[in-house]
């Protein structure tokens, strides 16, 4: 379970993001939809551990991710829509270096195999050897995820994870959130209405760093009389400007 118990969150003056609360619940998928620079991935960031909030708290399967930083970043996994590595590493090199930074208490055979393992299971064999500067945006998106679950989290975190693919990669992607939620719970952002509407159990709006609504994807289509998430989103973001 994640959850967002009056969030504030500063970078120095500068508000990012203010009483944010919401609750998500176990080997769910949900997503925060909002325009650029309206404070989703501080969210994203302040779930997995890499900032604290400025007040109020977040709780990640009941650890309080500012006194128990170490066990969250154990039982998290993070994708960030655009990644800081070394583009000189190879996608085996890549994972070896996240492997052994997550599977810390694991022998190092048991490391190779995580290795081994994650190769197959993203079809990134084929590429092993080559440099993630060389990689297709679809293969560094397979190489990124990979990442992320090295050390098979419970919460996965992810910021725009199908963000430049082709549609048939974009709906394998899916498929795989799909399968990966029956044993995890996955919090995303995106821009696109129909990833929120394919995948999304819950739906969360952010404008200028406020929490403006959320429900289902239907259930938001109704309170805002609206024929597609889309319309309900701008009607939502609209709704705001004016007041």
């Amino acid at each position: 379970m994640i959850e967002l118990q009056n969030f504030t969150k500063y970078y120095g003056k500068t508000l990012a993001a203010e009483s944010i609360s919401f609750k998500i619940e176990d080997n769910h998928i949900a997503c925060i939809l909002g325009r650029n620079g309206a404070g989703k991935t501080t969210i994203l960031k302040a779930v997995c551990g890499i900032h604290y909030p400025s007040s109020g708290a977040v709780i990640v399967n009941g650890i309080d991710v500012e006194k128990d930083p170490v066990q969250i970043k154990q039982i998290t996994g993070y994708a960030p829509e655009n990644p800081v590595f070394s583009m000189n590493y190879t996608v085996k090199e890549y994972l070896n270096t996240v492997v052994n930074l997550r599977c810390l208490q694991r022998q190092k055979k048991a490391k190779k195999e995580r290795v081994c393992e994650l190769l197959e299971q993203f079809s990134l064999l084929d590429v092993k050897a080559k440099k993630i500067s060389e990689l297709s945006k679809g293969f560094k998106q397979r190489t990124i995820l990979a990442g992320a679950l090295a050390g098979n989290p419970k919460v996965l975190i992810l910021d725009e994870p199908t963000s430049g693919l082709d549609p048939v990669q974009v709906q394998e992607k899916r498929e795989f959130l799909k399968q990966l939620s029956q044993t995890r719970t996955i919090l995303i952002s995106t821009h696109s209405m129909s990833e929120a509407e394919v995948l999304c159990s819950d739906v969360f709006v952010i404008n200028s760093g406020h929490l403006v609504a959320s429900g289902t994807a239907d259930s938001l289509k109704t309170d805002y009389c609206s024929s597609s998430l889309e319309e309900a989103f701008l009607k939502i973001i609209n709704e705001e400007k004016a007041e």
